[in-house]
């Protein structure tokens, strides 16, 4: 196995210290321990302890059962009406991940990341904690999950999940294999959780769609350093589609990214990020991006049959582009009834010197304004061409040409 990460339980060579025992009705009979064990604490040389365990257990003959069992450390408190565990024999413990098999009903319990960074150490930097109910079944590095229902304990999100997990503790070789069903979700309960996958760095997306209440299906397949993602999301405001992959979500110093296909149906975008003028929004897109410090932004395609804006519903209009934080370069095209035109460009921002260098094209072959309800005197049309190549220095300064011909209105 690979060494141990700082600060986790390293299994193969456990040190439980400060044993402190109640027990009573102890019983030994037909090679089978039975008794209840009242209260024992312990600490492990890796810094984990145990405030409180308790519960009636039965040893023997390749088994350990314990009913009502608790454990309480100093982050999480965990019940579980029945825990056992099945081993050949006792040198089965010296390979307690893989050897010993582990079955749980679970039931009211709080389960903080912190204590399972000392079982997965590269956890360390996730501060998530979850109320938990379900079942589990299966090894420590191969284990299946039935009808677990989660839930953010600060609250956010919750839902059911059954799948299976194999690989642990190495978390960047870990597989996840998950279908969620009836989750609930705010956009600030979405951007706390992705925050804790991805070092902390994330979109605020808490400011999008204050108040809403989305629902989720879906699943998520793969390596937890490129995990496939397939949801299906609904809510007041509209719906949502995406089939997307998750980079780098664990890998401490990497670049977290997503790419894949995202689709909305009657999205009212407006009310999503607060804007009056915005309105449903029905389009297909496939992205790629990298979040972080310098995010970086992909549109691959994107096809967009219905955009209300301003008392309009525009249509046929499509895009694809490449978007940094010093940069883009781009098109827009539209031919929609009452709007026809062609826009290509590009911006680049020098990071050494702040000059900005701008060049564009735009067709603009019809333009109802009065059907656009950006006119609203009557009858006004436009068509035109313009280009543009110029340099913007950091002074304020412009350099460069800008035309426009053919201008043609009509009123």
């Amino acid at each position: 196995r690979p060494d141990r990460p700082e600060g986790g339980i390293d299994w193969n060579d456990l040190q439980v210290n400060n044993i402190e025992l109640n027990a009573k009705d102890l019983c030994f009979r037909n090679g089978i321990m039975t008794g209840e064990l009242l209260d024992m604490t312990f600490d492990e040389k890796s810094g984990y302890n145990v405030e409180h365990l308790a519960g009636t257990a039965k040893v023997g003959r390749g088994k350990t059962i314990i009913e009502d069992l608790v454990i309480d450390d100093p982050w999480s408190e965990v019940n579980l009406p029945l825990f056992m565990m099945s081993y050949d024999n006792v040198k089965a413990f010296q390979d307690f991940i893989a050897l010993v098999k582990l079955d749980a009903e679970i039931a009211g319990s709080i389960l903080d990341f912190k204590t399972l960074s000392y079982f997965s150490p590269s956890l360390s930097e996730n501060n998530l904690k979850l109320d938990v109910t379900g079942r589990m079944s299966g090894h420590i590095d191969d284990f299946t999950f039935t009808d677990i229902v989660i839930a953010s304990h600060s609250g956010g999100f919750k839902g059911k999940a059954s799948g299976r997990i194999s690989g642990l503790p190495e978390i960047e070789d870990t597989y996840l294999d998950a279908r969620l069903s009836n989750f609930s979700l705010t956009s600030k309960g979405l951007s706390h959780f992705i925050s804790q996958w991805t070092n902390g760095q994330s979109m605020d997306l808490g400011r999008f769609a204050s108040g809403t209440t989305f629902r989720l299906n879906g699943r998520c397949a793969g390596l937890m350093n490129a995990l496939k993602v397939s949801a299906d999301i609904r809510s007041g405001l509209g719906s949502a589609k995406a089939n997307v992959r998750l980079d780098n979500l664990v890998t401490k110093g990497s670049q977290p990214g997503i790419s894949g296909s995202i689709s909305t149906e009657d999205l009212d975008i407006g009310k999503v990020i607060g804007n009056d003028i915005l309105g449903p929004v029905t389009m297909k897109s496939v992205i790629s991006a990298k979040l972080g410090e310098n995010p970086d932004f992909v549109i691959d395609t994107l096809k967009v049959d219905r955009l209300y804006a301003n008392g309009y519903d525009y249509s046929e209009l499509t895009a694809k582009g490449h978007i940094s934080a010093n940069g883009f370069d781009g098109s827009i095209a539209c031919h929609d009834p009452h709007l026809n035109f062609l826009f290509q460009g590009a911006f680049a921002l020098s990071p050494k010197t702040q000059n900005a260098r701008y060049s564009f094209w735009c067709n603009v072959g019809h333009a109802d304004l009065n059907a656009l309800n950006l006119d609203k005197r009557g009858i006004s049309r436009v068509n035109l061409r313009a280009s543009a190549d110029f340099t913007r220095a950091s002074s304020g300064d412009l350099k460069g040409k800008i035309d426009v011909a053919d201008v043609v209105l009509q009123n």
